[in-house]
């Protein structure tokens, strides 16, 4: 696993609560630039964004991602879609303010990796 890039991720999340939405793998437009994990792991380690495809295998959001941060599919699939959340993640990432889902998706990320 690369808990160094993971570490990079939550804190870009944390530090930009309002670019991070679970439901976009990566979008920029003239307010910014918005991401979930994958997507934000695949923007941190630098990868082309607009040459990544939507979907699970190679050259797609969650194949990069996965690949760079170490996991397995099924790991990947617990962190990268909130289906995989315990349910009090999910539901505090789903109610909550920006800064509550931030929180939940950084509880998250400490779980697969092991904090």
């Amino acid at each position: 696993m690369n808990r160094p890039l993971a570490r990079k991720v939550k804190k870009y999340i944390r530090e930009h609560p309002r670019k991070f939405d679970m439901g976009i793998y990566y979008d920029k437009d003239e307010c910014g630039t918005t991401m979930c994990i994958a997507g934000t792991a695949c923007y941190l380690a630098g990868l082309a964004m607009e040459d990544l495809a939507i979907g699970c295998g190679e050259g797609t959001f969650f194949g990069e991602a996965r690949k760079l941060l170490g996991l397995n599919e099924e790991q990947a699939n617990k962190l990268f879609y909130t289906e995989g959340w315990p349910s009090n993640l999910r539901d505090r990432y789903y109610t909550g303010l920006s800064k509550d889902a931030v929180k939940a998706a950084i509880a998250r990320i400490n779980q697969v990796f092991g904090r």
